[in-house]
């Protein structure tokens, strides 16, 4: 995540889910935030399911991400987010 955290800042990402409404109004399993990249990453590496966008997302986490869901919960996940607009044409 710390590469594309580079490019699109967390703030940059935090501002778009903010400006349409797509910001987490409870504590999940996966935040907002990491649906974003997730999308981005999916987006770069087309090639790969999401399951295996989110491993290599959480390579370098080195443990601490706690939670791996599986690739349905996150195509659902990825959905609901494109269907708000939180990703389409804001960054």
């Amino acid at each position: 995540m710390g590469e594309l955290a580079r490019i699109i800042p967390f703030e940059m990402v935090d501002e778009v889910l903010t400006e349409t409404g797509a910001v987490q109004r409870r504590i999940r399993l996966m935040p907002a935030r990491v649906t974003v990249y997730l999308l981005l990453a999916a987006a770069l590496f087309n090639g790969l399911g999401y399951r295996q966008v989110f491993d290599w997302l959480c390579a370098g986490l080195a443990g601490l991400a706690p939670v791996r869901p599986s690739g349905s919960a996150l195509r659902s996940l990825a959905a609901r987010h494109v269907r708000r607009g939180a990703v389409q044409g804001n960054l």
